[in-house]
This record gives C-alpha cells, structure tokens and sequence, in this order.
C-alpha cells in the first residue's frame, strides 16, 4: 500500500508520463529541439517516464565506469551532485563557465548561507517543488 492507503495499481493507474504533463508550449519546443538534432545529426535521447537528469546521470556513470572523462552542459543546480574529481565536469551554458568540485563546495555554502529560504520548506519555483503548507518564506524559529 501506497502512503493514504492507495494500491500500487491505482497509484501507477493515476501518473502519467512526463510528456504529458508537459505543457503545450514545452512539448512544442521540444519538438523544434529534436527537429534540429536530427538535421545536425546529433544524437538525442528519450524514454519514456524518465527524466534527462536521471538519463544523464547513467550514461555520465557508465562513461565513468568505461574510463572516460564527462563534461555535462547545463545550469541545472540539480546536476551538481554529479561533478566527481576530474571524472565529472560541468559547464554552464548560460555564463560558458566551468563547474568543478571547488565550484559545487562553493554554491553549497552559499546555500546553508541562506538556508531560511530551503526549497524543501518554502517551494522552488524553476524545480516545481511545491512549499510545506504554512511554512512561508520565515526561517524555522530556533
């Protein structure tokens, strides 16, 4: 039984996969996106009920695994937990600046620094992640 006394079956029976919750200006865009991977002849990937982070966080292992070193493209925050000595980079698209350990130690600090707004407690807007009822923008009394 699921948490609230919800079956697997009904659970599962009550999701859906990604692209359909994707708005309809998104699944647009991603439609433009995977038109011109395809006439750059770049390689794209997609499964179904699985998002890229996690698709590029198994392909970023398994190179790994294989001897090679990996450098992901994104300003997902998200994608940090991934950066690993020299093994794992990352690269922001949006600044060209590189990510390494040093980096991800840095924003991590930044974060504990203004830990009263914790996404987990007051929502994260650009993630989805919705806030804790009556938790507000207030940091937890001590």
């Amino acid at each position: 039984m699921r948490p609230g006394g919800a079956s697997a079956t009904s659970f599962t029976a009550s999701t859906r996969p990604i692209a359909v919750k994707c708005p309809t200006i998104s699944r647009l865009k991603l439609r433009h996106v995977r038109r011109a991977a395809e006439a750059f002849g770049v390689c794209h990937i997609e499964m179904e009920n699985f998002e890229a982070d996690d698709l590029i966080a198994t392909y970023a292992r398994h190179a790994v695994e294989a001897g090679a070193k990996v450098t992901i493209l994104s300003s997902d925050k998200d994608m940090m937990q991934l950066v690993a000595d020299d093994r794992v980079m990352m690269r922001d698209p949006m600044t060209d600046r590189p990510i390494g350990e040093a980096e991800v130690r840095e924003e991590i600090r930044g974060r504990t620094r203004e830990s009263d707004r914790s996404p987990a407690l007051c929502g994260d807007r650009p993630t989805m992640c919705p806030a804790c009822p009556a938790s507000g923008s207030r940091p937890p009394r001590s």
